[in-house]
């Protein structure tokens, strides 16, 4: 909200009719500055007809007198003053050198007349956009967690403007926040994704802007961690005595699961170790795997009970299937 200020006097009242008052030359309320911090700023006050009236600068958010006529009354080494006469029009400003993001706020250049008359400035120093790094996702991180969880990930970011932070996947896709709620993007620091699955897994980014400063981005990737399943095809494979037989398997795992085949006498099965198999692994996606045995020569022995077993650091699960060797050649 505007300090509640005297405005600048349309017709000053003076004590004799022919005595000039003084003026401003120019807007009573001008547009705000937005210097960057770090640099010099020079406030400017145009006034006509001066005479024997002085002049004065104050902070109005901070209630300091900094310069009276050529004096600065500050004991902020900063604050500067300087004069510059052009025509009948004398520009009275005050300097303020290496601005800080506090020097933000309400100048009054003000005339002692009776009453004063005043201008108003507004400095609005501009910061660019940084990510709070404190409070924020690093950048390229990778965030792991369990499958059916929640998980929050914040985005803090400085500046001045205050910056805005708006959320999206890298890949486009919609941002699934939980119970089936949807959207294209989120702004907020902090997006929350409740009961989230395998579907979304990937690189999610923050983007913040100030509008005044190019757009900062940063990414994570979501990986989304489950234990093995497994799904059987065909449980029980018919075939002929002599001929081979390929059995599978599809899991899904992540992180990436181990394998392994148990035959029909309940060993591990080893192709180094034995002619008899071939194990072939098939990678279809990031965690789902084609598990395959193939069994050279079915005859009465090896016909039977298969085994497949899955495990990760987060549990194990396995299923079977059943060889029928029973389908003799004519």
């Amino acid at each position: 909200m505007l300090p509640v200020l005297p405005l600048l006097l349309a017709q000053p009242i003076s004590d004799t009719n022919d005595e000039k008052l003084p003026e401003f030359d120019g807007q009573i309320l001008s547009e705000p500055l937005k210097p960057g911090v770090g640099t010099d700023v020079t406030l400017s006050c145009p006034i006509k007809n001066l005479g024997k009236y002085k002049i004065s600068w104050n902070s109005v958010d901070k209630q300091t007198l900094l310069v009276v006529q050529n004096y600065v009354i500050s004991d902020n080494p900063r604050i500067g003053f300087k004069k510059v006469s052009k025509g009948d029009i004398s520009y009275w400003s005050l300097i303020i050198r290496n601005v800080t993001l506090s020097d933000s706020g309400y100048y009054i250049c003000q005339i002692d007349t009776n009453p004063p008359i005043r201008l108003l400035k507004f400095l609005n120093i501009f910061v660019p956009v940084q990510f709070d790094n404190k409070f924020s996702v690093e950048s390229d991180s990778v965030i792991r967690v369990r499958e059916l969880h929640n998980v929050s990930l914040t985005c803090k970011a400085t500046g001045n403007p205050k910056p805005t932070i708006t959320w999206r996947r890298q890949d486009g896709r919609l941002l699934q926040l939980g119970n089936g709620s949807v959207t294209e993007s989120v702004e907020s620091e902090v997006l929350n994704l409740q009961e989230i699955n395998r579907s979304v897994i990937g690189y999610y980014v923050c983007i913040a802007s100030n509008q005044l400063s190019p757009s900062l981005r940063r990414k994570t990737f979501l990986d989304i961690e489950f234990s093995p399943t497994i799904r059987v095809p065909n449980k029980i494979v018919s075939s002929f005595v002599g001929h081979n037989v390929t059995i599978e398997c599809i899991t899904e795992s992540n992180p990436k699961a181990e394998h392994f085949w148990i035959d029909v006498s309940g060993n591990q099965i080893t192709p180094m170790k034995s002619n008899n198999y071939i194990i072939t692994i098939i990678n279809s996606n990031k965690f789902k795997v084609h598990f395959k045995l193939t069994i050279i020569n079915v005859d009465y022995i090896n016909a039977g009970r298969y085994t497949c077993l899955s495990t990760n650091r987060l549990g194990s699960i396995k299923s079977s299937i059943v060889v029928d060797g029973n389908v003799s050649l004519l």
